[in-house]
């Protein structure tokens, strides 16, 4: 409960920026032994940073977030602009191209 706290609070106070505060929240998880194994203890931070990491990192989530990073890069230095440009030009005013 305690960490749930901590990031709603960040979250809404925006102390951190919200990527930092969602990076934050597996680190919470492991440093304060929330997860449970199948007997009921808690896990160990290896244990417990592997099946963290297991869930997180899908090969689908990789690559969304290459996916998001280019995009980012390719709008904050007009790339995407650009090319868009160059399609456009190359195509000209005929529907069919």
């Amino acid at each position: 409960m305690a960490v749930l706290a901590v990031s709603a609070m960040l979250w809404a106070s925006e102390a951190l920026p919200l990527y930092i505060t969602a990076m934050l929240v597996p680190l919470l998880i492991v440093t304060c032994k929330v997860l449970k194994d199948d007997d009921g203890n808690a896990m160990t931070g290896e244990a417990a940073s592997k099946y963290i990491l297991g869930t997180m990192w899908s090969s689908v989530i990789m690559l969304l977030m290459g996916g998001f990073t280019l995009a980012a890069a390719l709008s904050k230095y007009n790339i995407a602009k650009v090319i868009s440009s160059y399609i456009l030009a190359a195509a000209g005013t005929k529907p069919r191209y």
